[in-house]
């Protein structure tokens, strides 16, 4: 059989995650859970009609994000996208998550706050945002810095913060032109092919298929929820009318939001940003929290797993152990765990209440195995 080490959540099994298996090679690896790294992207337009959210960003983004980070003791770091400086239509992150006053221009590498705070000087516009992730994404910034790619921490979960009034139109490295002002079924076939091509950047960064390590906040131009201090959640379906000021909803960005489970506002709300990054530092510590998903190792080529076979077990910290049981999907997951794709499983995760049970108890430890028999040729 093959013991898999279950450390640190996605892309941090060490070599196991990412070594094919030669037949029945074993691999003894003790199993356990830690609490995740957090990536936090924020991307903001710099287009002319964004001065009252850019001034948001900067009056609120210390006390009501990083000070509730800072907090949790979670390991973290934000990564601020967008044009950097001092005017009304730029951003400067102060201390103590920037890494000074704002008072002066940058003077030479001053614009980063490491470990905690990292700014990508990048310009953007109104409907350029996603093709600028895409195509910058090796690329060093205005000021010659490093590309935003090299912030990014492989095992980290991501967390995409769109501060925009407009939607989607830009044409990405690969070719595709990306558009969500014609409906909802151009915005479907924009984060599909955003969403293929940033994970095609890294999946370790952003997950393999069937399994996204990223979600999307979205502060954009949709109308205000009914009561207008709450957010829209996932569950809520897109919204096409705007809010006061905005260009157009942000089909796309919206989608983005839903598809990952995160929640969406309206831009047009930009006298207190308050609420809106408690909320996200909130869903980050808790996501940092809930570490309880695994990578397989990739099967011998033009083999996969037969789910069936695998199973994990569990030994609590008296040294008890029990078999967890497996579950068809983690739509309604009571307890147990779940795979990513049952035909082809790449990625083990356990149901919600079974982590926060497993978590508890800080001396407990796991075996993810996969018996020789597991694995098969593709099904027909």
């Amino acid at each position: 059989m093959v013991q898999i080490d279950a450390s640190g959540g996605v892309g941090a099994s060490d070599a196991s995650a990412d070594v094919p298996l030669d037949s029945c090679t074993t691999i003894h690896q003790r199993a356990t859970i830690v609490e995740r790294p957090m990536d936090i992207i924020i991307v903001i337009d710099n287009s002319g009609s964004m001065s009252g959210e850019i001034a948001q960003v900067r009056a609120r983004i210390n006390e009501d994000l990083a000070g509730i980070l800072d907090a949790s003791g979670i390991d973290y770091r934000v990564i601020m996208f967008t044009n950097y400086g001092l005017s009304s239509l730029e951003v400067c992150v102060r201390a103590p998550l920037g890494p000074g006053d704002c008072l002066a221009a940058d003077a030479g590498g001053t614009i980063n706050n490491p470990p905690h705070f990292f700014h990508y000087d990048q310009d953007v516009q109104s409907t350029d945002s996603l093709c600028l992730l895409l195509s910058r994404w090796n690329m060093p910034d205005v000021q010659a810095r490093a590309p935003w790619s090299s912030y990014l921490r492989v095992g980290s979960f991501k967390t995409f913060v769109e501060i925009t009034d407009d939607g989607v139109s830009c044409r990405t490295p690969g070719g595709v032109q990306l558009t969500d002002t014609t409906g909802e079924p151009a915005a479907q076939q924009a984060i599909r092919a955003f969403d293929a091509e940033l994970r095609s950047l890294s999946r370790d960064q952003f997950g393999p298929p069937g399994k996204r390590t990223y979600q999307w906040f979205s502060i954009v131009g949709l109308p205000p929820h009914v009561p207008p201090t709450e957010p829209w959640n996932p569950s809520e379906p897109l919204q096409s009318t705007l809010c006061s000021g905005a260009v157009t909803p942000g089909l796309a960005y919206q989608l983005l939001s839903n598809e990952t489970g995160a929640l969406r506002w309206p831009v047009c709300q930009n006298d207190d940003f308050g609420a809106m990054f408690r909320a996200i530092a909130t869903s980050v510590v808790e996501k940092a929290r809930l570490a309880c998903e695994w990578a397989l190792p990739p099967p011998p080529p033009g083999k996969v797993y037969d789910a069936t076979k695998l199973s994990l077990t569990f030994t609590n910290g008296s040294g008890s152990e029990s078999s967890l049981p497996r579950v068809d999907s983690g739509s309604g997951c009571g307890d147990g765990w779940f795979l990513d794709n049952n035909k082809a499983p790449r990625l083990l995760s356990l149901c919600p209440a079974t982590c926060e049970a497993i978590r508890a108890d800080a001396n407990a430890s796991m075996d993810i195995v996969v018996p020789c028999e597991s694995i098969i040729d593709p099904p027909q």
